[in-house]
């Protein structure tokens, strides 16, 4: 896996994009401080999206979107101070 990304006193600052051995996006990820925020994406060796994050509160609060192979949504979690949340939903 390669990955390219920017630190600033030692965390990451800004983008940092992951890649599969064949060139492919596994991820496009967001960081302020060492701490993930706003919208991130993951993805499948096949280029379909695996999961959406989108934190906030300086990443301690998140909501999550996974999933499958070809792009049905299979759950739904949430995290409020860095911690499981609400009601998750799973789908099949």
């Amino acid at each position: 896996m390669q990955a390219y990304g920017t630190y600033s006193d030692g965390v990451l600052q800004g983008n940092y994009d992951t890649y599969y051995p064949d060139g492919s996006t596994r991820s496009n990820l967001h960081y302020i401080n060492g701490r993930l925020t706003g919208k991130n994406r993951e993805f499948y060796d096949n280029g379909k999206l695996k999961k959406e994050m989108n934190y906030s509160l300086n990443g301690l609060n998140a909501s999550i979107r996974e999933y499958n192979d070809k792009e049905k949504l299979v759950a739904e979690k949430y995290i409020k101070n860095e911690v499981s949340s609400g009601t998750w939903t799973f789908y099949d």
